[in-house]
């Protein structure tokens, strides 16, 4: 098995198609943490002048003096339990800061947004690489070849299974980890501080990305082997998650989104992920509540009967059918 194993690892990385794709993932990353690193650079000094500027603008219409004079009379009926009169300037004014072109770098508001969408187009990659690594062998016959050097059908499936886990998680693991280390350099560079409790937070929505990445891979190469054919495989993926999707969204029943690919993804990889339910059917006047929050249990097991389903038959098909 453990020379079986290094042979399919060697036909993995040789692969031109998988090559690129593992350039396209790092480009992909850089592009992202760049994008993420400038539109958060410090105002320059005359963004921060204008910003004073509107400020005291604001401060000195007649209109809003009174509603800051009524409020310093009885804060907590203005702003709720708790409020200051010093509050009432700078939550009804407003302070120079909220009033600059660009907010300082929050890596709490990056882990629940571009973070997450990093880990998803990382997940995708690796999905297109499995189809790839095992569609070629398919489509050139070599699968063929392979097996009358390593007639153990079983022990093949899964070398080439492990090549797809071992893969998947050492490219998605490497690419997050530069991600996050290029935005926590110029964090401290800017000397923010991002709060208590952020690297573990950050550490757990790496490993989970990682686990999503391996068995989006693994599901990937099931399917493939499968089905014999790349294409059968992507399209069908592509006709699950789409589908998949706008179904949801437009049965009318409560609860509905729940099953759609893309919440369980987020909610795998987001602590406290919450979506709208449309099947709830709030009116326009009405005061229900359409949010829904999903945990990490419920994805989860969504996500391995997904796998599942995939991997089963695959395993089963490749064992007992022909191959030619």
């Amino acid at each position: 098995m453990t020379r079986l194993l290094r042979v399919e690892l060697s036909r993995f990385v040789s692969r031109r198609a998988i090559a690129l794709l593992l350039l396209a993932g790092a480009v992909f990353v850089g592009v992202v943490a760049a994008k993420t690193i400038w539109d958060t650079r410090p105002p320059s000094s005359a963004e921060i002048a204008t910003a004073r500027a509107q400020a005291q603008l604001i401060a000195g219409e007649s209109q809003l003096k009174a509603q800051i004079a009524s409020c310093r009379q009885d804060p907590a009926r203005f702003l709720g339990s708790g409020a200051t009169a010093q509050d009432c300037r700078d939550t009804l004014a407003g302070s120079a800061q909220s009033l600059l072109p660009r907010q300082p770098l929050d890596l709490r508001q990056v882990l629940g947004g571009s973070g997450a969408d990093v880990a998803v187009g990382l997940v995708a990659l690796m999905v297109l690489a499995a189809a790839t690594f095992i569609g070629a062998d398919w489509a050139s016959g070599a699968l063929t070849t392979q097996l009358t050097f390593a007639p153990r059908r079983g022990a093949v499936w899964v070398a080439k299974a492990m090549v797809v886990l071992i893969a998947s998680a050492v490219v998605t693991g490497a690419l997050l980890a530069c991600f996050w280390a290029t935005l926590w350099i110029t964090s401290d560079v800017r000397d923010l501080h991002q709060g208590p409790h952020l690297f573990h937070d950050v550490a757990w929505q790496w490993a989970r990305a990682v686990g999503l990445a391996m068995a989006a891979g693994l599901g990937s190469y099931a399917l493939t082997m499968f089905f014999r054919h790349t294409v059968a495989t992507l399209g069908l993926l592509f006709a699950y998650a789409a589908g998949g999707e706008v179904l949801v969204n437009l049965i009318p029943i409560a609860g509905a989104s729940r099953w759609a690919i893309g919440n369980n993804i987020y909610a795998w990889l987001n602590s406290h992920f919450v979506y709208a339910d449309p099947g709830v059917g709030c009116g326009a006047y009405s005061s229900c509540d359409a949010a829904r929050h999903l945990g990490h249990g419920n994805a989860a097991w969504f996500l391995a009967v997904l796998l599942a389903v995939a991997v089963l038959p695959s395993f089963l098909s490749f064992v007992r059918r022909d191959v030619g």
